[in-house]
């Protein structure tokens, strides 16, 4: 049994390799007692994380549930990462009283290029947008809606998103307190930039300014190699250009 929707850039395994690296160099033998969440889990691949290396909890939520692989769930719930009362759930869920120690973000986001489009194309090219995959209109706060753009208005409402989930998500892992080793909090954001008419979309360096504004401190910034689908505006018009390798940010966050 398969999802009903196919997601368009499920996680590479290169990618949850050194994500799981990450992981085990800040929190070694005490991995047992992390929480680690996803809230843009697409398919739900970040499930395949336990086969790198043991963890406490995994959760995972999507605002399609149609992208949710079956086989993933209930580990991966239909649940919005704009909603604070997500939150108040995965605190009772890794409460210290649970023995948990430490909490992780593990996501990648929306990339905010013409795969994150609202736009119903009806031509014959070949599409490969959240929008298509899905079959019809994103839900309301749907990140994959809205772009970086040509606009300050379409920008604008992407970064806003991020801004949002990004506050609380740290409030989350920032919160557990309790007896056991000192907290080691994580956030871990899979991203890359892209080309739009020609020219580089700063997009990671605007998610580093956003989780160090948030009190995160840079642990690593991993470059993961990256094929690209190969097609599109930028392959055509614009000499090929395609951006050669996506990132893995780690940033540890203080109680």
């Amino acid at each position: 049994m398969t999802a009903s929707a196919r997601i368009p850039c499920p996680w590479p395994d290169p990618v949850l390799d050194v994500i799981g690296d990450q992981l085990r160099t800040v929190w070694g033998r005490t991995s047992t007692h992390a929480h680690v969440h996803d809230p843009f889990a697409g398919s739900g691949r970040i499930v395949h994380l336990a086969s790198r290396l043991p963890l406490g909890l995994i959760t995972g939520t999507e605002l399609e549930p149609e992208f949710i692989d079956p086989e993933n769930r209930p580990t991966i719930r239909a649940g919005d990462a704009l909603d604070q009362p997500t939150y108040r759930r995965l605190h009772r869920q890794s409460r210290p009283g649970l023995g948990f120690h430490h909490r992780a973000i593990v996501t990648s986001v929306v990339y905010p290029n013409r795969m994150a489009d609202h736009h119903d194309a009806k031509d014959d090219s070949t599409r490969v947008t959240y929008r298509h995959r899905l079959g019809r209109p994103l839900t309301d706060r749907s990140t994959a809606a809205h772009g970086w753009g040509r606009g300050v208005a379409t920008g604008y409402r992407w970064k806003r998103m991020h801004v949002l989930w990004v506050g609380l998500a740290v409030e989350w892992i920032t919160s557990i307190d309790g007896p056991g080793p000192r907290p080691r909090s994580l956030m871990v954001v899979n991203i890359k930039d892209h080309y739009h008419e020609g020219a580089r979309v700063p997009v990671v360096g605007w998610m580093h300014d956003v989780l160090a504004a948030a009190g995160g401190s840079l642990l690593a910034d991993v470059q993961v190699p990256l094929n690209g689908m190969g097609y599109g505006a930028n392959q055509r018009t614009k000499g090929g250009l395609k951006t050669t390798h996506e990132h893995v940010l780690v940033y540890r966050y203080k109680h």
